[in-house]
């Protein structure tokens, strides 16, 4: 969307790969807009995979499988259904592959 003029980022995947979500703006704020829709394509399952179920659901689990907060649900949330606990288990270790495959870059 930066790259056809917004001018911002609001996401609750920025919770969970919080330099991705920079380094997607970068690209898009300094008009290398090319870079910035690779990135963007590259993130786009994990965008679709936030919005599973409706609340803060896919977010916090995720971040429970990532060690960063306990499962806790208070009312109105309730857990994810099993298929999509499935899919956020899947979801978490693509994002930790990804995030080896970036540690071994650099």
């Amino acid at each position: 969307m930066m790259s056809l003029g917004a001018t911002g980022v609001i996401s609750v995947l920025s919770n969970v790969l919080p330099a991705k979500m920079q380094a997607l703006r970068g690209p898009s704020w300094t008009r290398r807009p090319a870079e910035g829709a690779r990135s963007h394509v590259e993130l786009m399952p994990l965008f679709q995979n936030m919005f599973i179920e409706v609340n803060l659901l896919p977010v916090k689990e995720t971040l429970y499988f990532m060690g960063m907060l306990e499962r806790e649900m208070r009312l109105p949330l309730c857990p994810l259904t099993d298929k999509n606990r499935e899919d956020a288990q899947e979801r978490d270790k693509r994002i930790r592959a990804a995030e080896k495959r970036e540690l071994e870059r650099v």
